[in-house]
């Protein structure tokens, strides 16, 4: 996360313990290690007392917190992820909160569970404090002039004879003291945010230290540290460093170094993320950004950067004199683009030092833009070929909580296919569940041809349970369609609530459908005839309730599945196939079995004299090509359509 320069002076024995005489213990400082977020019921509700006791013990324990990934969105957490990962993984966490003390889980004395930080008590801390630690510790820290540097000093020296359980290692955390947001970064309420971790020295893997040591050995440790660019509040730096065994995790002894006053006070300038989105087509990016100056005096110079995804940062020099609150617009060279695009506009440098306000100098957006190949139709998306915890590549995703993506059985453990009507192993999921409420998220297809429909119609299966059924939770989904690549849109269908909802309220827990508890939804595309590049767009908001499936998006003029005039009993299996596809249903007389490609064209046909003949008929597909395909049974008057996708 950081770059780091360390000198480390290697261990010598102390002149008392060569003399022969006693080496003094210091006194123990306890270190409680809790994995929290900012959009977890439970760690908000834990929290406050937590936190009240650890500040009232300031002298014998200091609090780091881990900001995880689970249940929902926490901005602290992006920013650090590789490291919060690392000590999740080192100590097995799988749920938030979870508390440490001294690497131990907290005990479950209050009738909670394991590592509950509401069951710390006084007593536990007291006791902890007062156990001998084989190790004393010193650490003193400083910031640069500009608050881009920070200086770090452990010593490190045994009590007496020591040896490890595994690997012993030193542990150098960076943290804030405090963080209070303005408003609540997550959906739990929560805005003030204490010892939250932001980098770990030289990485959370920490310094390998002897395994064993002799009584009076020490080791010194000078580190010269980066900051990383997403400090809130450079005067809440403070540092904490401990010595841990790998083999019981046990912590042998922490010391704490406390904010220290800036040399000079820093410049606060804002951020906007200011580039128009013009469209979906529009395969120029031009990014543009806006700052503002929020100091008491003039600014000179600034240093703004953006990065696409994540990638390499591209930086532009500001120079001139922007007087306090103007403003001034930084447009950056033109970059070609493809998919989904997520800007992060920073600023890196104000008058040649740091930002001194973190909550305005990060700003940014999605700028997204489809494939310029217009797809044929009928159309069909099964959303099979992506993993779970994927997304078609064909589609365009447009959502901040990360809680979109590809679902099959594996998600819940359970047999259970979650494909629509428990056709199919996989849907998408839009976890309301788990999104703060009034979260927009969009889905939104690949050009389609529909000029060569007659009568066009868009199907698409859903499964939506509410929280709460008494007032189900405002979930909504709306369907666009826009011809001009998403300038403007057409609202085609629109459903909140209640009428979302295929079954009634599921809590506690997430909903996983049961083939039953899917519905289709027919929309009737006539205002577009002969359109030849039509997009659609599925956007969903959060009101916080339950999840919502998306299966078997289809564009066409008939009807895919479930109908009145559907076959009876029909099965077909398996699905995805890969050398055969056998179909079972209940009829009468002669039947015909079609198979038809992505471009309309039939591959196969399978004629059936007499349905009930057998239970089964077979088809053969081993032949095909990858792909979805389109399954047409007829019989007696009645038609069913199943998709049927062919993997290789």
């Amino acid at each position: 996360m950081s770059k780091i320069y360390a000198r480390i002076v290697l261990g010598s024995i102390g002149l008392a313990s060569f003399l022969g005489a006693d080496v003094v213990a210091q006194q123990r400082f306890v270190l409680a290690e809790e994995f929290t977020n900012a959009s977890c019921g439970p760690c908000a509700s834990q929290n406050p007392a937590f936190n009240a006791l650890l500040d009232a013990n300031s002298t014998k324990i200091i609090g780091l917190k881990y900001q995880v990934w689970w249940p929902g969105f926490d901005p602290m957490h992006l920013q650090n992820v590789a490291e919060v990962t690392e000590r999740v993984n080192y100590y097995g966490v799988t749920g938030a909160p979870t508390a440490l003390v001294n690497g131990v889980e907290i005990a479950n004395d209050c009738g909670a569970y394991d590592g509950a930080p509401a069951c710390l008590s006084q007593t536990e801390i007291d006791a902890a404090y007062a156990a001998p630690a084989p190790f004393n510790m010193t650490l003193t820290h400083s910031l640069s002039a500009d608050a881009s540097t920070m200086t770090i000093d452990v010593t490190v020296s045994s009590v007496s004879a020591f040896s490890s359980s595994g690997a012993l290692k030193l542990h150098v955390a960076i943290m804030e003291r405090e963080i209070q947001f303005a408003s609540a970064p997550g959906s739990n309420g929560e805005t003030k945010f204490e010892g939250v971790m932001r980098d770990m020295v030289p990485n959370a893997m920490g310094t390998t230290l002897p395994g064993t040591w002799t009584a009076g050995q020490s080791q010194t440790f000078n580190f010269s540290v980066t900051l990383p660019t997403y400090i809130y509040n450079y005067e809440e730096l403070a540092v904490v460093a401990f010595v841990q065994s790998d083999g019981d995790k046990a912590v042998q002894n922490a010391a704490y170094s406390a904010p220290q006053p800036l040399l000079t006070p820093l410049k606060d300038v804002s951020v906007s993320y200011a580039t128009p989105n013009s469209g979906y087509c529009n395969y120029s990016f031009v990014p543009q950004v806006a700052i503002t100056n929020g100091s008491s005096s003039n600014i000179t110079s600034a240093v703004v950067a953006y990065t696409l995804n994540g990638g390499a940062e591209v930086t532009q020099n500001w120079g001139g004199s922007l007087a306090p609150g103007a403003s001034t617009t930084i447009t950056f060279p033109t970059v070609s683009v493809s998919g989904a695009s997520e800007v992060s506009a920073y600023v890196v440098s104000v008058d040649g030092a740091r930002d001194g306000n973190g909550f305005n100098n990060v700003d940014g957006g999605l700028y997204s833009v489809v494939s310029q190949t217009v797809a044929a139709s009928p159309y069909t998306q099964t959303f099979e070929a992506p993993a779970l915890g994927g997304f078609p590549t064909e589609f365009l995703l447009e959502d901040v909580s990360g809680r979109v993506f590809v679902v099959n059985q594996q998600i819940a453990n359970t047999p259970q296919q979650l494909g629509g009507f428990a056709q199919s192993s996989k849907s998408l999921r839009i976890d309301f569940y788990a999104i703060a409420e009034g979260t927009v998220s969009k889905v939104i297809t690949e050009k389609v041809n529909l000029s060569t429909l007659t009568g066009p119609k868009l199907y698409f299966d859903r499964a939506h349970a509410p929280y709460t059924e008494e007032s189900p939770e405002p979930d909504k989904l709306e369907v666009f369609a826009s011809t001009d690549c998403g300038a403007t849109w057409t609202s085609l269908w629109s459903r909140m609530g209640a009428a979302l909802a295929t079954v009634p309220a599921v809590n506690p827990g997430r909903f996983y459908p049961q083939a039953n508890q899917w519905g289709r939804n027919e929309i009737d595309l006539s205002a577009f005839n002969g359109q030849a590049e039509v997009l659609f767009k599925f956007e969903a908001t959060s009101g916080f309730g339950n999840c919502l499936y998306i299966d078997n998006i289809y564009v066409g003029s008939q009807p895919i599945g479930i109908g009145e005039n559907e076959i009876e009993g029909l099965s077909v299996y398996p699905v995805p196939a890969s050398s055969e596809v056998l179909l079972s249903f209940d009829g009468q007389g002669a039947a015909t079995a079609t198979l038809t490609n992505s471009l309309g064209a039939v591959v196969r046909v399978l004629d059936i004299k007499d349905v009930s003949a057998s239970d089964r008929f077979v088809m053969n597909v081993a032949d095909l090509a990858a792909g979805t395909y389109h399954l047409s049974v007829e019989n007696n008057g009645k038609l069913s359509v199943r998709m049927i996708p062919v993997l290789r």
